[in-house]
């Protein structure tokens, strides 16, 4: 009996569902994430830094979007601000140099209201000089970097 109000509830959920994904004028795909070069430094943590990128391009490219257009994106690989380093902390730290920049390459399909195509891309974004803009000493957020980088991509690349 219970397994069947389960199905009937997903039975019915199902189409709401599919509706509301539907109405996201942002689609994030990730390609083979577990080949991506650094996109955390435990399987949990990449996990979590995934959800927050495409978080971060779902809020910062739909703020761009005119109504009834359509952004979908595929990141293709992820390379976080900084390096793990295991052997600092008994859990190990990440350590940021300029060297270790922020990048997230991806491939994008812009379209207008009719599903038209109007640009699409693939390209590297990155942020070459994320410590000379300042760290925020008192943010206990991650990615910080990667926010700020994706943000000025989007505010460059899209709106108007």
């Amino acid at each position: 009996m219970q397994n069947r109000i389960v199905l009937l509830i997903v039975f019915l959920a199902l189409p709401w569902a599919v509706l509301a994904e539907a109405d996201d004028p942002v689609t994030v795909e990730f390609a083979e994430a577990d080949r991506y070069l650094d996109a955390g430094d435990r399987r949990r943590d990449e996990e979590r830094n995934l959800n927050s990128i495409e978080g971060f391009l779902t809020t910062e490219v739909g703020r761009c979007l005119a109504e009834g257009e359509r952004m979908e994106i595929r990141v293709l690989d992820v390379d976080l601000a900084g390096r793990f380093e295991w052997w600092h902390r008994p859990d190990g730290v990440r350590v940021l140099r300029n060297i270790d920049f922020p990048r997230i390459k991806l491939e994008y399909e812009h379209l207008d209201v009719d599903g038209q195509v109007i640009d699409e891309g693939r390209e590297w974004v990155t942020d070459m000089n994320y410590l000379d803009r300042g760290v925020r000493l008192t943010s206990r957020r991650a990615l910080d970097h990667e926010e700020r980088m994706i943000r000025e991509w989007a505010r460059q690349r899209f709106c108007r």
